[in-house]
């Protein structure tokens, strides 16, 4: 206290002491008042023991009493506040009421600032001018937050904005050319976030989970919405990789996502009809535009059901534009393998066991097929029908008729024509070769007893005449064409048409 009382003294010295500089420890006072001690510390103490009292210190510049620079330690027990601040022992470093300018508060040389309470480091300004809160120092960051317990950035407002004008409590801004980057981004602690893992692009506001956790959490309650997403113009207001997961919405197994009118979204069982008039499903596959699986183990199921109740409607109609296709195929798999089919067709029906193709109908054609009549060149028949196992002894056209009208084939317009090489009729020209006294033998494959045999003499190409009673004879193993008169020799050269019915 007496060093105090001794400068007091000294700065209220008269004039001739205020023209000059005064030194305490030094000889050469830089100063107007210098102090040095070069053994221990050098400490100049202002206090104060008066209730609700203040120590201070003031520097002032100017005319004005309250433009000054103030350093202020209230006494314990004082009364009153500052900026809402009780002074009861506070500290204080402040300008006056009247201050001509601001504080500056930092250092003219690379070195950082610190900050402490209880002895402890709770922030820092680098030397770079980056802000670090918490005890976390890592990075080229502008502001970095920790904390070892509770939320380390927590933010509110209150500010009611004017109209067209959005305010929030923490905003972020990234300049249109970063090309690559984040407003704000978020990582869960154990994941390894890094830029490879992010879609090229720029991000309001980017979550990042990998190892575990959710990239963003988003929740509402009593009526508010949990994620709220539009896009203006070309833009996607969600777009997702990877798949996604719905829960409280009645999931269960088999249930299809559907909405109401106000788009709410809820999942449903799926419904036994649709209606799709006027769609248009598209596919690239190779095999299908559209597969329909029917898994169900129930008699009768159905893969494909489709009706039409208007005039002339289709019920299924199919279409194919490329080379050699199918427009509508039917394929029946009994373990077999897939059985060959001619491609370029209409319609195609394949069973490995079983009717390929089966028609019926109350009125009209079960099956109808029509050679349309177009400008360009028409060629080949209406229906082909062929039987290429060669151990099957089956007919290749059965015709059965149930009803009682007689008529199992009708021909409208037209003739019957045979071809190939075992033709159900042929011409028999008699020869050395197959002549055998009256009788000259017929030579057809899979010849039996039970054939009708419709013979005719056909006079021409050669002209040749033929003035005998004759008819077919079965010797057991083959039928032959004979002269009823047994003396008479068959002659050479003579032509019969033969057709040949099965029984």
């Amino acid at each position: 206290m007496n060093n105090i009382f001794l400068v007091a003294g000294l700065i209220l010295l008269p004039n001739f002491l205020l023209a000059q500089n005064v030194g305490i420890g030094t000889a050469t006072p830089q100063t107007q008042l210098h102090i040095d001690n070069a053994t221990t510390n050098s400490i100049i103490r202002a206090e104060t023991n008066k209730v609700s009292g203040e120590a201070s210190l003031e520097l002032k510049t100017g005319p004005d009493p309250f433009d000054f620079l103030e350093i202020r330690k209230w006494m314990t027990g004082s009364s009153g506040t500052q900026a809402g601040i009780s002074l009861n022992g506070l500290s204080t470093l402040t300008t006056g009421t009247n201050s001509t300018a601001g504080l500056l508060f930092g250092t003219k040389r690379e070195y950082p600032i610190y900050f402490t309470t209880d002895n402890v480091e709770r922030m820092r300004i680098n030397e770079l001018g980056n802000v670090r809160i918490g005890n976390v120092f890592e990075g080229n960051t502008r502001l970095l937050v920790s904390a070892t317990s509770g939320a380390a950035i927590s933010a509110q407002t209150s500010f009611v904005p004017p109209p067209g004008v959005f305010i929030s409590s923490i905003s972020g801004r990234i300049s249109t050319n970063s090309i690559a980057g984040a407003a704000i981004s978020g990582i869960t602690e154990n994941a390894v976030f890094t830029t490879a893992g992010i879609p090229s692009g720029m991000y309001g506001v980017l979550g990042g989970a990998i190892d575990e956790g959710y990239a963003v959490g988003a929740f509402g309650s009593s009526g508010a919405g949990g994620l709220y997403a539009k896009a203006l113009g070309a833009g996607k207001a969600l777009r997702t990789q990877g798949s996604i997961q719905f829960e409280g919405l009645g999931a269960g197994l088999g249930k299809i996502l559907t909405s109401d009118a106000a788009g709410n979204a809820s999942w449903t069982e799926p419904a036994t009809s649709h209606n799709h008039f006027g769609q248009t499903w598209l596919g690239s596959n190779s095999f299908a535009g559209l597969t329909i699986s029917n898994s169900s183990a129930a008699n009768s199921s159905t893969g494909l059901t489709s009706s039409a109740s208007a005039l002339r409607s289709i019920g299924v109609y199919g279409a194919s534009t490329g080379l050699e296709g199918t427009g509508v195929m039917g394929f029946i798999d009994h373990g077999g393998s897939f059985p060959p089919y001619d491609a370029n067709s209409a319609v195609a029906g394949v069973n490995t066991t079983g009717n390929g193709l089966y028609g019926t109908s109350y009125t009209g054609y079960a099956i109808k097929g029509i050679k349309q009549n177009s400008p360009s060149a028409v060629t080949g028949p209406v229906a082909l029908l062929r039987n290429d196992k060669t151990t099957n002894s089956d007919p290749v056209l059965l015709i059965q008729n149930g009803a009682n009208n007689p008529t199992a084939l009708e021909l409208n317009n037209g003739y019957i024509k045979v071809s190939g090489t075992n033709k159900t009729a042929f011409i028999h020209t008699t020869s050395a070769g197959n002549i055998s006294g009256n009788l000259s033998v017929l030579n057809y494959p899979n010849a039996a007893a039970t054939d009708m045999l419709f013979v005719t003499h056909n006079y021409s190409p050669v002209n040749t005449y033929f003035n005998f009673n004759y008819g077919v004879y079965w010797n057991g193993g083959v039928w032959s064409i004979y002269i009823e008169a047994p003396a008479t020799p068959m002659p050479v050269n003579i032509n019969f048409n033969v057709m040949v019915i099965k029984q």
